[in-house]
């Protein structure tokens, strides 16, 4: 899907599993447990029901840990690696990092009004108001909390021990709490 002779880099954006696991259960409709399960799945995936149409191309995502590798131990294409707690951390800086990563130099000025443009609360405010395409016809909001660390009062002991179990080499490499 992404030719290297076309791809001047390629931007991975990864959230620690802890906070992708209440997350994507609020995302996807089911419960945490439901989602800590499928983010173990070596055959989780996207748009790849046959029995109905997507918008989207099929996906093949596998487990949490081996997508993000498959992106990272690739060598085809040039990859930088964001840190979604760092991107909410330092968003300007990381935007910048971004945009240095495929060739552009960052303009202050600019950088920062993006910043403010996608503000999370901003976002949130203008899908309350006006509706948000990915969530047409949802009973619930796209822009849930886009906090990095809400997961611990979210996720139970036993919960949060699962995750590490199935993930804890590949949260260790990204520098993820695992205690």
């Amino acid at each position: 899907i992404f030719p290297p002779d076309v791809t001047i880099a390629t931007i991975v954006i990864v959230r620690n599993p802890l906070a992708v696991a209440p997350s994507w259960a609020h995302h996807s409709g089911i419960s945490i447990d439901e989602s800590i399960d499928s983010m173990a799945r070596t055959d989780a995936g996207l748009s790849t029901s046959l029995r109905r149409t997507s918008d989207q191309i099929p996906q093949d995502l596998s487990s949490w840990s081996a997508h993000v590798a498959s992106w990272l131990d690739q060598r085809e294409l040039p990859v930088t690696l964001v840190r979604y707690e760092d991107l909410r951390g330092d968003t300007a800086g990381s935007l910048a990092r971004m945009l240095r990563a495929v060739g552009l130099e960052p303009d202050a000025t600019r950088v920062a009004e993006a910043v403010a443009a996608c503000e999370f609360e901003r976002l949130a405010a203008r899908e309350a108001q006006a509706g948000f395409a990915e969530r047409a016809g949802r009973d619930r909001p796209f822009f849930r909390r886009g906090e990095a660390t809400g997961w611990r009062q979210e996720l139970t002991a036993e919960q949060i021990a699962r995750i590490v179990a199935t993930h804890r080499a590949t949260m260790e490499r990204l520098g993820f709490p695992t205690a």
